[in-house]
């Protein structure tokens, strides 16, 4: 699967279970508050790819710019292009960005949002039916709209350490491992957001995606 931000490898989930659900969960309606997020080109920073390089011009290839960009209808869209074996090649993805905390102040931001994407564009071999998506978090680093932000994979292990959540139905295999894991509203995705959040706190510059230019 590829991870959310496409160039981060690292908006496809790193995930080997990412929470799910089985139709939409939130709107555009739900995004309340101003867009967290400049819009532009953005990294995501790595082992391969440090905050130097990714300032640097060019860029070097292990560096995979994405543009994040609002569409007309008020959702998100993330484009990323490049080239494999000679070949050009461009992958879109849209996504919705609401916030984390169910009583955000709506001309206000929120310190974390839930990330809602169609599970077809994460990964384009996904025979899940047209509905099903899939989530994951982000956390607005510093000054709004955000020029970097953490991003956080919600993996079903992870989000159910703690215990189960209400809301969250899990399916374990024949070793009761959690083979997947399944939202059915919006308060049960915004806990795991939460968890998550704890959970992967000591990755954060592991996980952060900056901004490099409009």
């Amino acid at each position: 699967m590829r991870s959310f931000m496409f160039a981060a490898a690292a908006l496809a989930l790193g995930a080997c279970t990412p929470l799910t659900s089985n139709h939409p969960l939130f709107a555009v309606a739900d995004q309340t508050g101003p867009p967290p997020l400049t819009e532009g080109v953005w990294v995501a920073l790595n082992a391969r790819c440090t905050r130097e390089e990714a300032a640097a011009t060019p860029m070097p290839d292990d560096c995979e710019p994405f543009t994040l960009h609002r569409e007309s209808n008020g959702g998100w869209a993330l484009s990323s292009t490049k080239t494999v074996n000679g070949v050009v090649q461009h992958e879109d993805m849209h996504f919705l960005l609401a916030p984390a905390v169910p009583t955000a102040i709506a001309d206000a931001y929120a310190p974390l949002y839930v990330a809602q994407m169609p599970a077809h564009e994460v990964d384009p071999h996904d025979d899940s039916d047209a509905d099903v998506r899939i989530y994951a978090a982000l956390a607005p680093l510093g000054e709004m709209p955000a020029k970097e932000a953490f991003f956080i994979d919600l993996e079903c292990d992870s989000v159910l350490r703690e215990g189960p959540i209400d809301g969250v139905t899990a399916e374990h295999n024949d070793r009761g491992e959690i083979s997947a894991c399944t939202a059915q509203n919006q308060s049960a995705v915004r806990e795991a957001a939460r968890r998550g959040a704890i959970e992967q706190l000591s990755t954060i510059d592991a996980n952060r995606l900056i901004f490099v230019h409009p």
